[in-house]
């Protein structure tokens, strides 16, 4: 099963403009921080991931409700892409 570790390397490994690979990988690593574990230990499944992070508040963190919104937004399309590679497809 993927990490979120994973993800990253999948992300970095496109051919995405540079700031959007910068912006999603900030985006995993804020997520990591949420859930208080390294990205190698957190599972990458989807609904789970997501469930996870929208429990979270994002106060705590130190961002605003809008920055979490597009930080929960980048890291869906990080799984996107990455499950996309996974699979043979291309977004």
């Amino acid at each position: 099963m993927q990490t979120v570790y994973d993800v990253s390397a999948a992300v970095r490994a496109t051919d995405l403009p540079e700031r959007r690979k910068q912006d999603i990988l900030a985006a995993l690593n804020t997520a990591a921080r949420a859930l208080g574990k390294p990205p190698d230990r957190i599972l990458a499944e989807p609904r789970h991931l997501l469930a996870q992070l929208r429990q979270v508040p994002p106060r705590p963190l130190g961002v605003s409700p809008r920055r979490w919104a597009n930080i929960l937004s980048l890291v869906r399309a990080a799984l996107a892409q990455a499950h996309a590679i996974s699979a043979g497809r291309s977004i």
